[in-house]
């Protein structure tokens, strides 16, 4: 049975190179649509030996059902740029397929939903999204919209087919794309006019695409009005459907934020109450609670809010990891240790800390227990050490808690803090506080091809450029002198080039 990769591509050179390595040997063809580039997007696609065409841009779903038209596999998986596909992943569809072959003769099933993984620089993952990006090669299956795309398919399963997305872990990124996203979403809004439950859906990427631009763009906040008196129409509507709860409920924390951004706090959380009483609860909506009550000088009520947003998560974390053990929603999550350090900093309030004690000794809830590791830490306390044994002795298999607690041992016990570092990149080696230190204590203890290996992965993996003139250091006490000059002499000719703004 033959096998196509599809990609869509528009100057994607610093990516494309990562996915295309991570394609290489397990499809029968790669298919890539350019739409577009000035880099070098289409020298590097056809130095992989990929069919490379070019079409003009008119929206996601147009290139990807051009690019359906150009493949000739029997099944055809399509990719982003920023995508990287793990060998065990190809493994696990490539088993899906055998298995349809002999039992699904007919051929019901039509589409397949891959999980994406969606890194950021510090090498953890922000958040699980899903789309159905693999199908069967048929005239009857085709992709609408001009963003946030969706595969039109009689059956589609979810087989636990992941991939690792790159393209939101720079801010600056995150920010031009979503500029990007807010024309095509407008689009669809007047394509959908008629059809009211995928207008509605597109009001809810409206809102996150607003949330995310506003911080930066007040104008992006004119139309608010006229887009929330059509959402509050609509919700009543589709309010009683379940698939349509998870739109809802995070509309209304995108909303929450806005009304923040533009001071009307009162309206803010009655969006939050309203939310409150929406079935799914995703934690999220604290947040947007903490955030307005803080800005509103509401401290201790704030910290609270913070405090039960740690809970809620704690809770859904028993009961919504995903079977390789990652969290599938919620958008906050890559906040929890600066909010857990917030509160720490915050104990002065005696109620909160009774609180989060309780919390500790009845639950051992790993977030009580890290906010008090923090607490004690701050204020140099003698229960310290004694308590972060307990920790890891509890929680010495969970990421977060492994890189809170190297954070901590970094500055106290540097033997302890080797120890965390190592389990800690056992378990992710691109974690970036992992790789950070192990980088520096190698280079202390004159370990300098280790130490290179860890700089690398802090530099090409992280993008943390911090450690550059730590790496030529050790790259020149390694015995690699000419490639150290090298380095230097271009990151003195990117100084002095003047870059567009």
């Amino acid at each position: 049975m033959k096998i196509s990769a599809a990609l869509i591509m528009k100057n994607e050179e610093d990516n494309l190179s990562r996915l295309l390595k991570s394609l290489q040997g397990k499809f029968d063809e790669i298919v890539v649509v350019d739409t577009g580039s000035e880099d070098r997007s289409i020298e590097i696609a056809k130095s992989f030996g990929c069919k490379v065409f070019q079409k003009e841009w008119n929206g996601f779903a147009d290139a990807r059902n051009f690019a359906i038209q150009k493949c000739s596999g029997d099944w055809i998986w399509h990719f982003d740029a920023d995508f990287e596909l793990e060998e065990s992943e190809f493994e696990k569809f490539r088993k899906v397929v055998e298995y349809l072959k002999e039992y699904d003769k007919n051929c019901t099933l039509e589409a397949i939903f891959v999980k994406v993984k969606n890194y950021g620089l510090d090498g953890t993952i922000k958040g699980i999204s899903s789309q159905a990006f693999i199908h069967r090669n048929k005239n009857t299956i085709r992709w609408i919209g001009n963003i946030h795309e969706e595969l039109l398919a009689k059956s589609s399963h979810d087989f636990n087919i992941y991939v690792n997305h790159f393209g939101y872990s720079k801010s600056n990124v995150q920010i031009q794309k979503a500029y990007r996203n807010l024309e095509l979403i407008k689009k669809d809004l007047d394509l959908f006019q008629k059809d009211k439950r995928k207008y509605f859906i597109k009001l809810f990427y409206l809102f996150q695409t607003i949330d995310i631009l506003a911080t930066h763009d007040t104008e992006m906040l004119k139309d608010v009005d006229l887009y929330l008196k059509e959402f509050k129409q609509l919700k009543e509507k589709f309010k009683d459907e379940r698939q349509m709860h998870f739109f809802i409920y995070y509309a209304h924390v995108y909303i929450a934020d806005i009304l923040r951004i533009l001071k009307k706090y009162d309206e803010g959380l009655q969006f939050c109450r309203e939310a409150l009483d929406t079935s799914p609860i995703y934690p999220d909506i604290y947040i947007a609670k903490a955030r307005i009550l803080e800005e509103n000088n509401q401290i201790n009520e704030s910290v609270d809010t913070y405090l039960n947003f740690l809970v809620e998560v704690e809770e859904y974390e028993k009961y919504n990891f995903n079977r390789n053990g990652q969290m599938v929603v919620i958008d906050n999550y890559s906040q929890v240790n600066l909010i857990i350090e917030k509160i720490a900093k915050s104990l002065g309030n005696d109620e909160i800390l009774i609180k989060v004690n309780n919390l500790w000794k009845s639950k051992r809830s790993k977030f009580a227990g890290l906010i008090l590791a923090f607490y004690y830490y701050f204020r140099n306390h003698k229960k310290l050490y004694k308590h972060l044994d307990k920790l890891y002795k509890k929680y010495n298999e969970d990421e977060r808690v492994l890189q809170c607690l190297l954070l901590i041992y970094e500055k106290i016990d540097q033997k302890r803090a080797y120890i965390i570092a190592k389990r800690l990149h056992g378990l992710n080696n691109k974690n970036l506080v992992a790789n950070r230190f192990l980088g520096l204590y190698y280079k202390q203890h004159d370990a300098y091809e280790q130490a290179l290996l860890y700089l690398n992965n802090v530099l090409l993996i992280n993008e943390d450029i911090t450690v550059i003139s730590l790496y030529i250091d050790v790259l020149k006490k390694a015995g690699f002198g000419k490639e150290a000059v090298k380095l230097e002499k271009h990151l003195k000719e990117l100084k002095n080039f003047p870059f567009r703004r």
